[in-house]
């Protein structure tokens, strides 16, 4: 029985650090490296459209397209959008405290003599190469990975131009 105690609050204990090391690592690198990733396709995007357009004859390099309307409800848009975001930062706390508490409760229960420092030692070495196998692929893999076909944004952008 001890040794099934002890594999669980192994478990829970891994468990809860790995879910606090997911929020930071999302919530931090794995956001930064995302966003820069986006902001470079959307320029590569942006660009190669304005070279075909150049190609055509059409010069909008100098195309103040943004209205005072169309300014205000991408603002809009844009309040929506960090609700939204700070609304999934609050359900991934919660999500990182009741598994905490579960943990805990378990442990109190259990009141065996577990040797918490040495599963926190484990834990953390083993997230610590989970930390170092995630940032290897996402600087080396994902930051690199094209998720926007251009040719199917520009391709959707005619059919809408032509459909309006």
């Amino acid at each position: 029985m001890y040794k099934f105690t002890e594999r669980i609050s192994y478990t829970l204990i891994t468990v809860s650090l790995f879910i606090l090391f997911l929020i930071i690592f999302y919530f931090t690198f794995d956001k930064y490296i995302e966003k820069k990733t986006t902001d470079i396709q959307i320029k590569e995007i942006v660009d190669d459209f304005e070279e075909d357009f150049k190609d055509v004859g059409i010069d909008i390099s100098n195309f103040k397209g943004d209205k005072e309307e169309n300014l205000e409800e991408i603002k809009k848009q844009d309040i929506l959008i960090e609700k939204e975001n700070k609304s999934i930062v609050t359900k991934a706390i919660i999500f990182f405290s009741i598994a905490l508490l579960i943990t805990l409760f378990y442990l109190y229960k259990t009141r065996k003599n577990i040797n918490i420092k040495e599963t926190i030692k484990k834990t953390l070495i083993l997230i610590f190469f989970i930390a170092l196998t995630e940032v290897t692929f996402m600087l080396v893999i994902a930051k690199n990975y094209k998720s926007v076909d251009p040719n199917r944004i520009k391709g959707q952008i005619i059919k809408n131009v032509l459909n309006f």
